[in-house]
Parts: C-alpha cells; structure tokens; sequence
C-alpha cells in the first residue's frame, strides 16, 4: 500500500508524499538509469485526508479535506480558537507521514512522533511553525486552567495559567496589584479541590513571612483560591467576593468561597 512499482526504478514509496515530493524522489531514482529524467504526475483523485483537532477549538473534532491544509487552516477549519485557548500546540503524527519539522520534538515511539509548537508564531504565519498537515494526524490545542485570588488584594479575580504546572502565589499577588493596608496576610489560606469528590482542602498559609522573604514561595495548583483576608468581619468578607465573582460562572469556586467563610 503506498508503493509505485516501476520499471528500472523498481519499488519507490510514495505514502505521505505530496505531488512535487513525490516527482523529486522519481527523478532521483530514474537519474541512475537516464540522464536528466522528466517526470511529471497527475493527480486523477484523491481520498479525503482526516485529521483530529481537539482542545481550545470552537469545533473539535475530526474533519475530513480534500488537498492540503498547513495548521492554521487547520485550526480555522475547526472554527478559530476559543478564548481560554493555551498558546501551546501538540500534535501526533505517524512516522509514516514524515518528519514534524519546526515542532520540538517531546516524546516518540516506533509508530508516531509527539512534537509542540508554538500558537503565537503559527497566528504570525511564521512558515517555519505553520506546518503542512498530514492524514489521521491529532492536534491538541490546551486549555488554560485559572488559578484565583480574593480578599484584600487590589484586583480580585482569576488568573490564567498559560502552561507549565501553575503560579506561585507571588506571581498571582503581583498580578492582583499586591495586598492592601488591611491585610491580615499571615492567616490566608489556599482552597484546594480534592481530586475525585467536591470537597476542598483547606491549607494555611503565611503569605507575610513569603512576602519578606523568610519563606519560600509556593506554587498554586489549577483551580486554586488563594484568599487573603483581612480584620473585619465574614460578612464583610463575603460581600467582598460576592462583587469580585459576580461575573464568574464557576460552581466550584464560588461553592468553595462559601465554605471557607463559613
């Protein structure tokens, strides 16, 4: 399957070739046998390329094409990025399709390699990241997880994690304008989900020593609360987080808010 059989030639691979690929690689062979071989190839039909886009797409799926698409079609085919869409592209493809060139390769087997590229560069139609796609390739495009800050901070809200495992919780406070005067910062808390059930784990916290440097920085999880509180009352908390979530969707979040103040 995928094979040319050919006289003087003999057997040539033409599986995961394009049309101009495949021409160049008869031309080679057949240069052996004739001085400056012409070889010209056409096309009669094709069957429709499949290819799997899943993740931070608004339809993800798989979709079947006739030619050739690079990625940025291919996104664009499966209707554009959705907002949380990570800035990190991985693909899968079948070592029998050809090299995942531009990508950084991170894992391979005998069968298929595993490369990511950069979605920054792809939107810029960087050539060397908009790369052609081939068939039964799987694009996974990641979405990003929040981690959220609330209390006496100066913005409250959620932060997105763009990759990697999460933000310290220096980060988070830098990008929510640091503490306020009332801050009670030695008593705040991390409101961890629990995997495999609603509950939430309820972690102490000096953020004072973290900020003085006497303490060492920690990492936030996806979906974690860093709460900073202050000396006024749970109520007065309460309506605090109640303003800065009043835009927010998140049952999780908001349930685990309640629990903590309760």
């Amino acid at each position: 399957m995928g094979i040319l059989n050919l006289p003087l030639a003999g057997k040539v691979r033409a599986e995961g070739l394009t049309r101009d690929q495949l021409e160049a690689e008869l031309v080679k062979v057949l240069s052996t046998y004739i001085r400056e071989p012409q070889v010209t190839i056409n096309v009669a039909s094709t069957r429709p390329m499949t290819v799997s886009i899943l993740g931070g797409v608004r339809s993800p799926g798989t979709h079947s094409f006739r030619g050739t698409k690079n990625l940025l079609e291919m996104i664009s085919a499966a209707g554009g990025l959705t907002p949380d869409a990570s800035h990190l592209i991985r693909i899968t493809r079948l070592k029998s399709c050809g090299e995942l060139k531009g990508a950084s390769i991170i894992e391979e087997s005998a069968e298929t390699t595993i490369g990511e590229l950069d979605l920054t560069k792809v939107l810029e139609s960087n050539p060397e990241q908009n790369i052609p796609i081939c068939d039964d390739d799987v694009i996974f495009i990641p979405r990003m997880t929040m981690v959220y800050v609330i209390g006496e901070v100066s913005r409250q809200g959620g932060f997105n994690i763009q990759d990697g495992d999460g933000l310290s919780v220096l980060q988070v406070l830098s990008l929510a304008g640091g503490v306020l005067p009332k801050a009670v910062p030695e008593e705040a808390k991390i409101l961890r989900p629990v995997m495999g059930g609603p509950k939430q784990a309820e972690l102490p916290l000096d953020v004072k020593k973290i900020l003085a440097g006497k303490a060492a920085d920690v990492l936030l999880r996806p979906n974690d609360i860093l709460f900073i509180p202050d000396s006024a009352s749970k109520g007065r908390a309460m309506r605090a987080m109640d303003r800065a979530l009043s835009s927010s969707s998140s049952v999780l979040v908001w349930g685990a808010l309640r629990a903590l103040l309760r």
